[in-house]
């Protein structure tokens, strides 16, 4: 990675950070000199972060770091999305190891309930249904509730409803009992059911608890992140699976968070860097505005005003325990996620501590984590 853009970024945050506006500009302008947006995958990321501290220090400029600033529509978005999910394992991973979890966790159920938090789309259910659907045996009826916030427009569900009308005809195409429940809005707004009798309540969360804010709960008492998940234990799931970025952005101050986003988001555009060609629109608008816009966040949210807070995976693993949640050890999972790592030689995959991490040349990137009532 590019060491002096690093040092440089570093400085002007500490500038930032002191309160010496004029400082960090000229560091910026420095840098901005001296790097590519179009070019290698540091240079790229670079020009991400010295467009997010521009706007920190009020000196936003248009265009820099941004290749596609306000011409991203809708089919761009779902276009880099694919590639994402298609091209590399770090959505894959996460639904992939979420969903073996779950399958080993309903074996033998006759009724199943997941509560998926965040659903987006509802991309990762369709392998869930079709492994249910081949598993043999007596299939259970599953009663799927989707939560997410609503979408900006004059048709806020919309994406909910095409979900669960995708869902009903693949588990239709299965043969599965299938029942599609959405719910429009942030997960601290809704009780969770507990299990009825007879009935297996499973809690999935991928990429999304995240957004809850931290356990300062100072910023939100009653929706702080260490009081939702004490929530979701009350309903005594058999299995909580999370699915979260192994990074720390939740508590650092201004410098230190920079270079852990450096470090983290470094990986990403590392991966893109090795896996896509430079030219390739969807590469720039996942490095835009997926990722683009998450540094953004990152270094320029204070408060309830930054909702990327991501946390390490020790963290979440201390707040499930003080919930009075149990772990569930996933690396029996390993071996048949083999697949989605492709023929680069630079992801692999790791336990620790019970989770399974996709790792890129060795660092973790991101975890699979899951937890069982006592």
């Amino acid at each position: 990675m590019n060491e002096v853009a690093l040092q440089a970024l570093g400085q002007a945050a500490r500038h930032l950070f002191d309160g010496r506006r004029e400082e960090a500009l000229h560091v910026l302008d420095g840098l901005e000199a001296r790097i590519d947006p179009r070019g290698p995958g540091s240079d790229r990321l670079a020009s991400k972060f010295l467009a997010a501290l521009r706007r920190r220090a009020g000196d936003e400029r248009d265009g820099t770091g941004n290749l596609y600033a306000g011409t991203t529509g809708p089919e761009q978005m779902l276009e880099a999305f694919d590639l994402l999910v298609r091209a590399t394992p770090l959505v894959r991973f996460g639904y992939r190891a979420a969903n073996g979890a779950i399958l080993d966790a309903i074996r033998g159920a006759e009724r199943v309930h997941i509560v998926d938090i965040g659903i987006g789309r509802g991309t990762q259910w369709p392998d869930f249904l079709e492994r249910l659907g081949r598993d043999g045996g007596r299939v259970p009826s599953v009663w799927l509730t989707g939560i997410d916030i609503p979408m900006p427009g004059d048709d806020p569900d919309r994406a909910l409803r095409e979900a669960g009308q995708m869902l009903t005809d693949v588990a239709g195409s299965h043969g599965i009992p299938f029942t599609f429940e959405p719910l429009s809005g942030f997960i601290e707004e809704f009780d969770i059911v507990p299990a009825r009798p007879g009935e297996v309540l499973i809690i999935n969360a991928v990429l999304a608890l995240h957004h809850v804010p931290g356990h300062d709960v100072s910023l939100w008492p009653e929706r702080s992140r260490q009081t939702l998940i004490e929530r979701l234990r009350k309903a005594h799931p058999r299995l909580l699976v999370l699915v979260e970025p192994d990074a720390e952005h939740n508590d650092l101050e201004l410098p230190e968070r920079t270079a852990e986003a450096w470090r983290h988001y470094g990986l990403v555009f590392d991966v893109f860097d090795h896996l896509f060609d430079r030219d390739l629109p969807a590469r720039g608008t996942l490095e835009s505005a997926f990722f683009g816009r998450e540094v953004e966040n990152v270094l320029v949210g204070e408060g309830l005003d930054r909702i990327e807070r991501h946390q390490r995976r020790l963290r979440w693993q201390e707040q499930a325990a003080t919930a009075g949640l149990v772990p569930v050890p996933l690396g029996g999972l390993a071996e048949d996620l083999g697949d989605i790592l492709g023929t680069h030689p630079g992801f692999s995959l790791a336990e620790e501590d019970g989770a399974l991490m996709l790792c890129w040349k060795g660092v973790p990137i991101v975890g699979t984590l899951a937890f069982r009532t006592p």
